[in-house]
């Protein structure tokens, strides 16, 4: 007999486990779970806890981009136990955060990867232009729009994509370091659920 998962809001889970003191559930990508949440048992009982599990932390999509998460936290848990993991639930916050960044910019008609790794690339390369130019070496500056491949650009136009990179992600990032402020201030597990929720949301609204 195959096992049965719980379900929430009608969707049913594909595997469940307990990881650092929360409740991880994972569906299929294609659910678009939402709260409020209806959790029903496995046998399609109506439950308002999950073995205790009754707070809602976040979601996230898995690196497979098929499958998501979803984080319960027990409501009961102890100021002890909280201090513990606030490192754990900021260290999800720059995970977050560096998930949402995977998501191409759009700029001048063409979409462009502002990953930390392509923000250094960026950077570097008008760097090496600049101190070249003054030089006076030749230097061909290059780059790509997301799935593309490089292509020749001018300074100036370069320049341009890197203070759009700049303008589309400083709110991202100080998002991030005020939700991180917000758990190290939280008293309740409940308090860390909701601002990363909101925090989670401000993301999903601010990416192209």
């Amino acid at each position: 007999m195959s096992q049965k998962f719980m379900t929430i809001n009608g969707k049913s889970a594909l595997s469940e486990d307990i990881v650092n003191n929360q409740y991880v559930i994972i569906f299929p990508e294609d659910t678009n779970i939402n709260p409020p949440f209806e959790v029903r048992t496995g046998s399609g009982d109506l439950v308002h806890t999950v073995d205790d599990f009754t707070v809602f932390l976040f979601k996230e999509t898995m690196a497979d981009g098929k499958t998501t998460k979803m984080f319960f936290g027990r409501a009961d848990i102890t100021p002890a136990e909280l201090d513990r993991q606030r490192g754990h639930f900021i260290m999800r916050t720059h995970q977050i955060l560096a998930n949402a960044l995977q998501t191409p910019m759009s700029f001048n008609g063409g979409r462009f990867s502002v990953t930390l790794e392509k923000q250094n690339l960026l950077s570097a390369q008008l760097g090496i232009s600049a101190i070249a130019t003054e030089a006076g070496v030749p230097f061909k500056l290059e780059w790509n729009e997301a799935g593309q491949e490089c292509v020749e650009w001018q300074f100036e136009e370069l320049f341009a994509l890197s203070l759009a990179m700049a303008a589309y992600v400083r709110p991202l990032v100080a998002a991030q370091r005020h939700v991180e402020v917000q758990i190290n201030e939280a008293q309740t597990i409940a308090e860390i659920g909701g601002h990363i929720v909101d925090f989670t949301q401000f993301l999903d609204m601010s990416i192209s």
